[in-house]
């Protein structure tokens, strides 16, 4: 059973997230940080909100963790984020991605689409 803090936000316990899935989330979230300064430094708005679209929920799953969280990050905010981003680059989360789908297959959860 994962450890519980209580969390000042919500006055209740929250469900930490397993140290190395965040680990991961956290690349994710610097990386589309990132993304997010270079597309906004040139004026790609569509861009910023694609991106922003892609990790907002992020902070959540590592805040309070739950496997459905995590699993509904992975099987519609990820392939959404896909489908935005047809014909542009999204290279840059394939190596999180990666070890992303590896630790959910080992915390048996539901990835439905290959990357």
């Amino acid at each position: 059973m994962e450890d519980a803090v209580f969390c000042f936000y919500s006055q209740e316990k929250c469900m930490l997230c397993p140290d190395e899935i965040a680990d991961v989330l956290l690349r994710i979230l610097s990386v589309a940080l990132l993304r997010i300064r270079k597309s906004g430094s040139e004026g790609h708005a569509e861009e910023c909100e694609t991106e922003a679209d892609h990790i907002h929920n992020l902070p959540a799953i590592l805040q309070n963790y739950s496997p459905e969280l995590l699993e509904y990050y992975w099987n519609i905010e990820r392939t959404g984020f896909l489908t935005s981003m047809a014909g542009r680059s999204h290279g840059s989360f394939q190596d999180e991605w990666h070890d992303l789908r590896r630790l959910m297959d080992e915390h048996g959860l539901n990835c439905r689409d290959e990357m």
